[in-house]
């Protein structure tokens, strides 16, 4: 589809057409007068919220290009469409080795660098955000092309197997028994135990867990489990890329739910302030953490720095309170648990990682 941008804003239906033989085709949203030749930058969406479709509001890019347009900095966006649930994730007999899914991305962006010229695109100049369930993707994608170089094994075949020896070791069967709210509090404290790394007993007082404390220990517990498995390896693959001197930009969102405060900065959060496809206009704060996210990512699709490289204590936030800024160290340690990070950092993200697999294993139960 090809359409110019305007600032319509797109309303959230419960209507939504599905048909698998009709995935293969993209939205491809374009500045009014643009033409072949004129090598505007791309930006590639990928949607993907828990691998769901893309038919909402929060996913029309029209008002990201019309903000692009009238900063002077135009682009357009392609949203492709693929596959999903057993259609892009079975094989028919179980092994999960064919991920149709992916495949279909790479041939939306063969299509981009084929394509886009045509209508007013770089091929050359593409930005490429996978979203959420598929953030993933994006770090597939920088670390197979140099795996392609050091061997002919892919990374996609070293993680089914990885996955595989993770549903082994950690036995289904409890999977199906067991709940993370079921843990005793001596469990929750056995499972740091059980590793014998160094800094259990550190750890555990930093997050609160003690044998007097059950709910809070939960609560506890699944704070270590979400900087282990989000905050760490982000901050790992910083360090990496910005060591091998690539231009890496980090940034935190803390501004709330525009509805539900108490909900605060949850999952997919920056959906609703990047595309601008839902309106946000009875708050204020909200609104401008909508315009400020939209014109740094208009500035980074430009191939242009939206705020400073990452460097020690060096991010940028966007929120709480609508304030749109680079935090110094101090306003950033009241907002990130800082010491017991620093914590896990010592103990090693293999030994912590091992802790939140242990805590995890039992919430994926038949209830969920």
């Amino acid at each position: 589809m090809h359409h110019s941008a305007s600032s319509a804003q797109t309303e959230m239906s419960s209507d939504e057409a599905e048909n698998e033989s009709e995935y293969l085709n993209l939205d491809v949203t374009v500045p009014s007068d643009t033409g072949p030749g004129q090598d505007l930058p791309v930006f590639i969406w990928i949607h993907a919220i828990t691998f769901c479709s893309a038919a909402s509001g929060i996913y029309d890019t029209t008002k990201l290009v019309a903000d692009s347009i009238s900063s002077g900095h135009p682009f357009i966006t392609v949203a492709p469409n693929y596959r999903l649930n057993i259609f892009g994730f079975g094989d028919g007999n179980g092994s999960g080795k064919i991920n149709l899914s992916l495949k279909d991305q790479e041939l939306a962006i063969y299509w981009v660098r084929r394509h886009i010229s045509g209508f007013g695109g770089d091929p050359a100049r593409y930005t490429f955000r996978p979203d959420a369930s598929f953030s993933w993707r994006g770090n597939v994608e920088v670390f197979e092309a140099r795996a392609h170089e050091l061997e002919d094994k892919s990374l996609r075949e070293y993680s089914q197997k990885a996955f595989q020896q993770i549903l082994t070791e950690n036995n289904i069967s409890r999977l199906r028994k067991r709940g993370f709210q079921d843990l005793a509090p001596d469990g929750i404290i056995s499972i740091f135990t059980d590793t014998n790394i160094e800094l259990d007993t550190k750890l555990r007082k930093a997050h609160g867990i003690s044998p007097n404390r059950p709910t809070p220990n939960i609560l506890d517990a699944l704070d270590f489990v979400h900087d282990v498995e989000y905050t760490l390896p982000i901050e790992h693959l910083c360090k990496k890329l910005a060591t091998a001197n690539k231009r890496v930009y980090r940034y935190l969102l803390d501004e709330p739910n525009p509805w539900q405060q108490s909900a605060r900065a949850h999952y997919a959060i920056d959906l609703i302030f990047l595309c601008g496809g839902i309106d946000i206009s009875h708050k204020s704060t909200a609104e401008r953490v909508d315009r400020e996210m939209r014109r740094r990512w208009v500035i980074f699709i430009h191939w242009e720095s939206p705020w400073g490289e990452v460097s020690p204590g060096t991010t940028f936030a966007f929120g709480p309170y609508g304030e749109c800024e680079e935090p110094n160290e101090m306003r950033y340690m009241t907002r990130r648990r800082i010491y017991t990070l620093s914590l896990s950092r010592k103990a090693g993200i293999e030994s912590c990682a091992a802790i939140a697999n242990a805590l995890v294993t039992g919430s994926m139960n038949l209830l969920n």
